[in-house]
């Protein structure tokens, strides 16, 4: 450990001297984090094997160095220390290294940047969406998450990935404001002359964005996805993967009432070879919308139409940040009535567990999905295979009084998956948050905040009927008692029933229905939690909360008859400073 403290304060020391005429900044995290974790339920009955007890937790300190030579470059790198819980003097601790890039400006115009950086494009092409519905989650809930997100690099629906981004902007005098150019490649995987299979994975891409002026946008987008043939001792896979849209926006007031009409639409070309076969396939969508938005109420409505092809494939806007049957980090298998069984994600893994279930890849196959989550866009807008209506309104202002949407989807299948006969798919999910101090004139704040997703999908042709309903709520309340501290509380429930069918893809990334997988459901879990979290400044706190999960599962029975049922009770220790 003295070597590891020596080498970081001496790297420390030489950025120092080096930076003498140069400007030379920090800025980092620092976290301590424990759980202590207690596992209850009939998965414990007549079960020697089943871990019951477990406590975890680690230490890690984030230093952002920035060497800034001049106002046209600037190096950055994050180093990190972590040291996992239980190990003493220094035992079990790393320094790695979490982001290096360069960045700077060529002739005051063209920015660049090298590295590791994070990109993001429209929702079409690479676009890191949300796994689930969590716009009014409950801030015990939500500070939990944003650890998560932290760790795995998810900014926003932006990707991070490694390589170069270069951008420039060119402004007009008239006819046009500005004209917005980018370009970028990345690798997102090199090749592995162990397994003899994967080559040097190349995505590369770039927009035109044209602001015409504050009425009139337009923008065209470019991504591929390519292996790099020859990178590999084997031909045995080669992929290209390129998808082009266009998007467009029009703005126009009338007296207090804005009202824009937007919209995206292209295509995906998609050509995979393997060593004894070929496949392609190309296909499009579109998507387009109206929505009017009144000044004064701050109240927004919107309407629209997509279409997205069974074919259309655009991994950078398809891939999943959760692995639904990843490992968990807690309590991963049970012992039930002599059968080892992995116990899937719940919801208090889904907003903890920053481990296995969590993906920061591009992955060229769309990964199989757990329908009670997400049934109706696992994939995100860019979810192959739907057509419909989206509606929706919005009005408040969550840094004011109060806060409230609705959002409506009414999606079915344009192809069927199995057999003959499309899914239907309703979906109902809004929420709002409400400042109470505001509205009785409080000192202290005290902030309510629900939302609540409800998603059915039918299919009436025999054999293969589905009928499958899930409801997801949650609630929760931040209420100042002091100055400084805060009482937080939360609450979430999922239930779903009925059952779905669900094929996995192949290589190719076409449906496999020989065999079909069958989910049946009839489950419930819910979590609540309570804690305090002691503010020390505006970015630094204390926080200890209790988690209770409590899972039932009553299509999976056991020996004697009963539905298998599970207790995860969790404390939970952080300290976060941010600077």
């Amino acid at each position: 450990m003295n070597k590891i403290i020596l080498s970081f304060a001496a790297l420390i020391i030489i950025l120092s001297k080096s930076a003498s005429a140069q400007v030379l900044y920090f800025n980092g995290l620092g976290r301590a984090l424990v759980t202590n974790d207690d596992l209850q339920g009939n998965v414990n009955y007549n079960d020697s094997k089943t871990t019951r007890k477990a406590t975890g937790g680690y230490s890690l300190f984030d230093l952002g160095v920035n060497v800034q030579p001049s106002e046209y470059l600037r190096a950055a790198a994050t180093i990190r220390a972590r040291n996992a819980f239980g190990g003493f003097y220094g035992d079990g601790s790393v320094i790695t290294f979490r982001q290096i890039k360069l960045d700077g400006i060529i002739s005051k115009k063209v920015k660049y940047e090298i590295g590791d950086i994070d990109l993001q494009l429209s929702p079409y092409t690479l676009f890191n969406s949300y796994d689930g519905y969590y716009d009014h989650e409950a801030e015990i809930f939500a500070q939990r998450r944003k650890i998560v997100y932290y760790e795995n690099f998810n900014n926003g629906n932006k990707w991070r990935l490694q390589g170069a981004n270069v951008s420039a902007t060119l402004v007009f005098d008239k006819g046009i404001e500005k004209i917005g150019i980018q370009a970028f490649v990345t690798r997102i995987a090199r090749a592995n002359y162990f397994n003899n299979i994967i080559p040097d994975r190349l995505q590369y891409g770039g927009r035109v964005d044209v602001l015409q002026s504050k009425n009139f946008q337009a923008g065209l987008n470019y991504i591929a996805l390519t292996d790099l043939a020859g990178t590999s001792p084997s031909p045995a896979v080669v992929l290209n993967n390129q998808v082009m849209t266009g998007d467009f926006k029009f703005n126009f007031d009338v007296s207090n009432v804005t009202f824009s009409i937007y919209g995206e639409g292209g295509g995906s070309n998609y050509k995979y070879t393997a060593a004894d076969s070929s496949r392609s396939k190309q296909d499009y969508f579109y998507d387009a919308g109206v929505s009017a938005s009144y000044k004064p109420a701050k109240l927004k409505v919107y309407a629209s139409y997509r279409n997205v092809g069974a074919d259309f494939n655009s991994p950078g806007a398809q891939t999943r940040r959760v692995f639904d049957y990843g490992t968990n980090a807690l309590f991963p298998t049970y012992t039930l009535d002599g059968t080892s069984t992995t116990r899937t994600n719940s919801l208090l893994d889904r907003y903890s567990d920053d481990g296995k279930v969590r993906n920061t890849t591009i992955m060229d196959t769309l990964v199989q999905y757990n329908p009670m989550y997400n049934n109706i866009t696992p994939y995100g807008l860019a979810t192959p295979n739907r057509q419909g209506v989206t509606v929706g309104a919005s009005v408040g202002d969550d840094e004011k009084i109060w806060k409230a949407d609705v959002v409506m989807n009414l999606l079915s299948e344009l192809r069927p998956e199995i057999n003959n006969g499309s899914r239907n798919y309703m979906g109902l999910k809004g929420g709002f948050k409400v400042n109470l101090h505001k509205i009785w004139n409080f000192e202290k704040a005290i902030v309510l905040t629900g939302g609540a997703n409800y998603e059915h999908t039918t299919r009436t042709l025999a054999p293969n009927k589905i009928d499958l309903s899930s409801t997801t709520i949650d609630a929760g309340a931040v209420i100042e008692v002091l100055k400084t501290l805060d009482v937080l509380v939360g609450y979430k429930i999922l239930q779903a029933y009925g059952n779905e069918f669900y094929s996995k893809r192949d290589v190719f990334n076409v449906v496999v229905t020989n065999p079909v997988s069958v989910f049946n459901y009839k489950y419930t879990q819910s979590v609540i939690a309570t804690g305090l979290r002691l503010r020390h400044s505006k970015n630094a706190f204390t926080t200890v909360q209790y988690h209770a999960l409590n899972v039932t599962d009553a299509q999976n029975l056991t020996l004697d008859k009963k539905p298998t049922h599970y207790i995860i009770n969790q404390v939970f220790i952080n300290y976060t400073l941010v600077f």
